[in-house]
């Protein structure tokens, strides 16, 4: 099978979210014989791209006149035989009259939670006179994703009934919504609890998504219960300097800002994983802790974390907003060998629903079928 992915920009190599996901199902159907290529709007680092990116000879407007006849003959010439659209959250898909016309079946992607313009925005100038504004360009938005494309992939189970929100009466539960969980790369390799630490680490610093904020009022709940633990945070750009001069005015302890770091070595090191966002797609960081054995606790906020966590057994699930729960859950794993290491067992196992191989054939079971109605 021969394999679009469409996104809006260069896919880059190493890169977090979409690009991530992108890179690992690249890889993941190549493994199993398909061929993959990409095709974008938008050239940004072209020199750390996945293999085989083309561009689109105008950035705007996406389906002008150059950019149509382009497609199709980019189509036709290398006989793909399906799209992934990986922008379907953001944008419609204003292509469809030419994989229509050559049939070929389009299945666009929503990487995050449906409704999350209500918390991406909520903080800004003016919110509430634009909240109905974007309401109703998101539901423009995805009633014709719905219309023009043939199939429409959330990441999460619970995200059916808030895409169900911004649909006509007569596409909500559509058969052409289906459910699939990113993709991660599982290690067969057995976890070595010798090597973990008394460290406790959190990876992102988006204050509207993350709320790192959270995270340093709860360590300051805990930290003097535990002096020989120590809380590693990850992430670069301005949210860090934010971060730190919130620090600066309350009194903690053994915390460290790592800046902008390949994550791996520092799942390998930690013995609990923390996430207190508001909102989350699919969160990577999380699946890739569990692989690594860290014990996970979040925030029940995101409608994946329900997907990837059984409370009690492979994580711990802690109620939205109750910064007192999840200091005392927090404290109960860290002063818990035995339970920390039973979850992140339970986790390292789990994840495994989502490993690369289980996820990509999730999608070419998807692009059969497509191909199969066409």
């Amino acid at each position: 099978m021969k394999i679009l992915i469409l996104s809006a920009e260069t896919v880059k190599v190493g890169k977090g979210g979409v690009d991530r996901v992108a890179s690992v199902l690249t890889e993941g159907f190549a493994e199993q014989g398909h061929e993959v290529v990409h095709l974008a709007w938008r050239k940004t680092d072209d020199s750390a791209s996945v293999p085989a990116m083309h561009y689109f000879p105008e950035a705007k407007p996406l389906a002008g006149a150059a950019n149509l006849r382009f497609y199709e003959n980019f189509l036709r010439e290398r006989e793909i035989d399906v799209v992934l659209y990986q922008w379907g959250i953001g944008k419609e898909y204003l292509l469809s009259e030419v994989t229509r016309k050559l049939k070929i079946p389009v299945a666009a992607v929503f990487h995050s939670d449906p409704e999350y313009y209500l918390f991406r925005y909520r903080n800004r100038s003016l919110w509430w006179l634009k909240k109905y504004h974007r309401i109703y360009r998101q539901k423009k938005k995805y009633q014709w994703n719905l219309e023009h494309c043939d199939a429409l992939v959330l990441l999460a189970n619970g995200f059916r009934e808030k895409l169900n929100r911004h649909l006509k009466r007569e596409q909500r539960n559509s058969p052409k919504i289906r459910v699939i969980g990113n993709p991660v790369c599982v290690s067969e390799q057995e976890a070595d609890f010798s090597q973990k630490k008394k460290e406790v680490l959190f990876v992102g610093l988006d204050p509207d998504a993350k709320r790192p904020e959270l995270m340093l009022k709860i360590w300051l709940r805990v930290q003097d219960k535990f002096p020989d633990w120590k809380l590693r945070l990850l992430g670069g750009g301005t949210h860090l300097d934010t971060l730190k001069k919130i620090a600066g005015t309350l009194p903690l302890k053994n915390v460290f800002f790592e800046g902008w770091q390949e994550p791996q070595s520092y799942y390998r090191n930690a013995s609990v994983f923390c996430m207190t966002s508001v909102y989350e797609g699919f969160p990577l960081v999380l699946g890739e802790a569990s692989q690594f054995a860290c014990a996970p606790i979040v925030f029940d906020a995101f409608d994946a974390s329900k997907d990837i966590i059984t409370h009690g057994e492979n994580g711990i699930l802690v109620p939205e907003g109750n910064l007192e729960m999840f200091a005392e859950e927090l404290s109960r794993l860290m002063s818990d060998d035995a339970l920390r290491e039973h979850i992140a067992r339970r986790a390292k196992a789990d994840i495994n629903m989502f490993s690369q191989e289980n996820v990509c054939a999730r999608y070419l079971e998807l692009f059969s079928s497509l191909k199969n109605l066409m």
